[in-house]
């Protein structure tokens, strides 16, 4: 046993108990905050610029689609007097 404490003498003092350990981690949390720069914007203007890219994305996904199914563009009904009358034809 006495062999035992001889060779975790070296270590007495030296490891830290739980308090210890809490005191880094908390001082390790703050100088990671204090690192980042809080941001100047409102929240209204971060809302209005997340709107804006959200708008831009979907307009660049979806805004460019004219084509039916079939690959060809879809009928304008509502371009031709004549066929807004479609169920008069025989």
């Amino acid at each position: 046993m006495l062999d035992d404490l001889r060779k975790h003498e070296h270590r007495v003092g030296f490891v830290k108990d739980s308090q210890g350990r809490l005191e880094d981690r908390e001082d390790c949390k703050l100088r990671l905050l204090s690192q980042v720069t809080p941001s100047k914007e409102t929240q209204r203007s971060l809302n209005q610029k997340r709107r804006m890219e959200m708008v831009n994305d979907n307009t660049s996904k979806f805004g460019a689609q004219t084509i039916g199914v079939h690959g060809q563009e879809l009928p304008k009904f509502l371009g031709d007097s004549k066929s807004k009358e479609w169920w008069k034809f025989e």
